[in-house]
């Protein structure tokens, strides 16, 4: 028996260490972890910006954590998140799976990987449904408040909680197909009322094509994530800038005073105008600086080989 235990053990320990040495960020600094949970014990998911944090004072600007054997690669400089989101963001477009988020947001393309078939083209027909238009319907209060419910329920492990997030996701589900199959009965090519309408229209345009990628259910998915990414960080950011002039009352007269003094009352204030406000311009940065909706971005995955500051990293990490 000892020997059957010795030689499992060995075989292990090769293993890993096999692993290891093929490991291509085994080079990149951070937090030792333990066998097959990794660092998973020390995260606290409701502080992990304050844990990475506490850790990049240790480790640096790029550290490699493990969470249930999962490497992952954290940058904490302005440069290196520079880098890795704009200079070679092509790089860094995929998603790694995340099956709780998927269950909660099913199609909602921010987590979508960039290889899902489809992706490119749903991703430019959002964008150009939602140029010049907005969504403002009492539905959209609804789905708001069940997706803060969802976001803010903190016991993911419990099976009590993963029911009411089923629960809240069909809830929303079930609105967004109603509100999707109104739109289509009350289509009107020629007076499109919105973003809906927009997206009913290149649903239509695309009958008969090769490839069709714009369903009912491509919709529903386009439309959750207009809401969850678009409504509640704006959301988020209004009610920080209410709290801010409710308790400095001198900073909204600053600001007011600064739009009264370069414009007219019936002007109406634009991106062009951002020179002209440079106090405004400031306290927006500081405002989306202290009150970050989501401070460690969606997680992104490479679909190419790259490199990260001097170090390699694989397609697929």
């Amino acid at each position: 028996m000892f020997c059957h235990m010795l030689k499992t053990g060995f075989c292990v320990h090769a293993v890993i260490a096999d692993v290891t040495i093929q490991d291509p960020l085994r080079k990149i600094p951070g937090p030792r972890g333990l066998p097959f949970i990794g660092n998973t014990l020390s995260v606290d998911p409701t502080k992990l910006h304050m844990i990475l944090y506490d850790w990049a004072e240790k480790y640096g600007d790029i550290m490699k954590i493990s969470l249930f054997n999962t490497p992952m690669v954290v940058v904490n400089s302005t440069e290196l998140a520079y880098d890795v989101l704009v200079k070679t963001g092509t790089d860094f477009q995929g998603r790694p799976p995340v099956p709780r988020a998927d269950r909660v947001m099913g199609n909602n393309l921010g987590f979508r990987s960039i290889n899902d078939p489809g992706y490119q083209q749903k991703r430019h027909y959002a964008t150009k449904a939602i140029k010049g238009y907005t969504f403002d319907d009492p539905v959209c209060q609804s789905i708001s408040k069940m997706t803060r419910e969802v976001l803010n329920a903190q016991s993911f492990f419990l099976k009590e909680t993963q029911k009411q997030i089923q629960q809240a996701r069909n809830y929303v589900d079930e609105i967004l197909y109603k509100k999707i199959a109104e739109y289509k009965a009350e289509f009107d090519e020629n007076c499109l009322k919105g973003i809906l309408d927009q997206l009913i229209l290149i649903q239509k345009q695309e009958v008969g094509t090769d490839d069709p990628v714009m369903d009912d259910s491509a919709i529903h998915g386009i439309m959750l994530d207009f809401v969850v990414g678009g409504m509640e960080t704006s959301q988020s950011d209004l009610c920080q800038a209410l709290l801010d002039f409710l308790h400095e009352p001198d900073l909204q007269k600053r600001l007011q005073d600064e739009i009264d003094s370069q414009f007219e009352p019936s002007h109406i204030i634009t991106l062009k105008d951002r020179p002209k406000l440079p106090s405004l311009q400031a306290y927006i940065y500081e405002n989306l600086r202290y009150k970050t909706v989501i401070p460690t971005l969606v997680p992104h995955k490479t679909i190419r080989d790259t490199k990260i500051a001097e170090y390699v990293s694989l397609r697929g990490h």
